[in-house]
């Protein structure tokens, strides 16, 4: 049986279109296919960067007469003029570097001309381009552009990638990410940087970032970077002997442990629901009582308040119960579980494998053991540690938050002292008497302390 259903195409003959964007592979204009090549040449209006517009015109029969625009500063007032000559019934050629809906001009013209009115002739991507260049696969690639972003948001995400190709641009060129990220204490196995790619100036050069935030680069580049084992780059530091465990496995492209079969099938997650936090203490394999209890663990979390991007530090982990449900809720954080037990770093691995959550155990004594570890953005203590509170406090790199629970409340009001707020966590458990009827059973109370800390005040 067949089905039917009403459509509407949204696809037009290239001869309707008002403005024909195409994409240009290097300075392989000549390449570009028949239609293209007819719209560069019957198009009023040419826009593109200078360097396009002169191979367009050198190698290409342009009208006479066609009016020649550069990309100015402000992309939306040049794309503005662009919706303005449209409107005037001429007809608008824009030339492209790669393929213009893959972090080009696409995104923003679709918001001055109608999608009906426009054509694209993508070509290869810069991105596609710069791996094939060096033979690496980029399936697993995150992509990130540094251009008309703040940089602080693309360094996070930068480092909480385990592979990454980044468009650098003029405000953010090759050797300013580096330095940023070499503050950052990231570290990667291979760091490559493309520029003028298919030109007669192609440049592809592979170096450290120390190397490479000391000297310059062309600002319109492909920079590829790869960290160490499959960890994110904000996840390793190799010489710091820092004692991390991954519970990555570099033969697994950086997927959990818990993500593959011995066969190479991948498999879902363990049963129940997708995100979830507060899961019950049975779920993990924990010490004596070493465990943050679930009600707890709960308000921890919604304490932490959880970014996208950045750096997680669970301190005197235990059962990695915190660290787990973090990385699970946020995905893109680099979560580190920190213990000094060598029982306990073996429990956080089994737990994170156990519930597919990338965590990276760290086998070492607070505080002395955070100074090899990246700078964090959000910090549990666990355990009434006060020395290992002061030292996160020391090491957080921008405004972010830590949270430290505590059962004594001498240690939780000097906690809160330092970080500014604490609640008491007062829970009860119901319990069933001999008659059948139910009473509560009050546990402990437990103290949880938090603030905002701006390392700049």
């Amino acid at each position: 049986m067949m089905l039917s259903m009403n459509t509407t195409s949204l696809r037009h003959p290239a001869t309707e279109a008002k403005v024909a964007v195409i994409g240009v592979a290097g300075d392989m204009i000549s390449l570009v296919d028949e239609d293209a090549r007819n719209a560069i040449e019957n198009a009023g209006c040419l826009l593109g960067s200078s360097r396009l517009l002169e191979i367009a015109v050198s190698k290409l029969a342009t009208r006479e007469d066609a009016t020649l625009l550069s990309y100015g500063h402000d992309l939306n007032i040049t794309l503005g003029r662009i919706a303005d000559i449209v409107a005037s019934g001429t007809k608008v050629a824009i030339l492209a570097s790669g393929d213009p809906g893959f972090f080009g001009v696409l995104r923003a013209l679709s918001r001055v001309i109608d999608r009906e009115s426009i054509e694209v002739f993508p070509a290869v991507s810069s991105i596609a381009m710069a791996f094939s260049k060096v033979v690496i696969p980029w399936d697993d690639a995150v992509v990130v552009s540094m251009h008309g972003r703040p940089p602080e948001l693309s360094v996070a995400r930068i480092l909480a990638s385990s592979k990454v190709a980044v468009l650098t641009s003029p405000e953010t060129p090759p050797h300013a990410l580096a330095r940023m990220l070499v503050q950052r204490n990231a570290h990667a196995a291979q760091v490559i940087v493309c520029s003028n790619l298919s030109t007669d100036n192609e440049i592809i050069v592979e170096a450290d970032l120390g190397t490479l935030a000391g000297g310059n680069s062309d600002p319109y580049s492909v920079m590829i970077l790869i960290g160490m084992n499959g960890l994110p780059l904000g996840g390793y530091m190799s010489s710091t002997g820092c004692g991390i465990v991954p519970t990555a496995d570099p033969k697994t492209n950086g997927l959990p442990l818990g993500g593959y079969m011995s066969n190479g099938d991948l498999t879902y997650p363990p049963d129940g629901p997708a995100i979830s936090f507060g899961m019950e203490s049975m779920l993990y394999r924990h010490r004596g009582n070493l465990i943050t209890k679930d009600e707890v663990r709960a308000i921890v979390l919604s304490k932490l308040k959880l970014p996208r991007y950045g750096v997680l530090w669970d301190v005197g982990s235990g059962s990695g119960a915190v660290a787990i449900e973090a990385a699970r809720l946020s995905p893109g954080l680099t979560v580190f579980a920190i213990d000094q037990d060598g029982q306990a770093i073996s429990n956080i691995q089994s737990n994170a494998i156990s519930h597919a959550a990338q965590v990276h155990a760290v086998y070492g004594h607070a505080p002395e053991i955070l100074l090899g570890l990246p700078a964090p953005d959000r910090v549990f203590v666990g355990g009434g540690r006060i020395p290992a509170l002061k030292a996160a406090m020391k090491r957080i790199a921008r405004p972010g938050r830590i949270v430290a629970a505590f059962a004594a409340i001498d240690r939780a009001a000097a906690a809160a002292k330092l970080l500014g707020s604490m609640v008491q966590v007062s829970v009860s458990e119901s319990s069933m008497l001999p008659d059948g009827s139910v009473r509560l059973v009050p546990r402990n109370p437990v103290f949880v302390a938090y603030g905002d800390i701006d390392p700049s005040e």
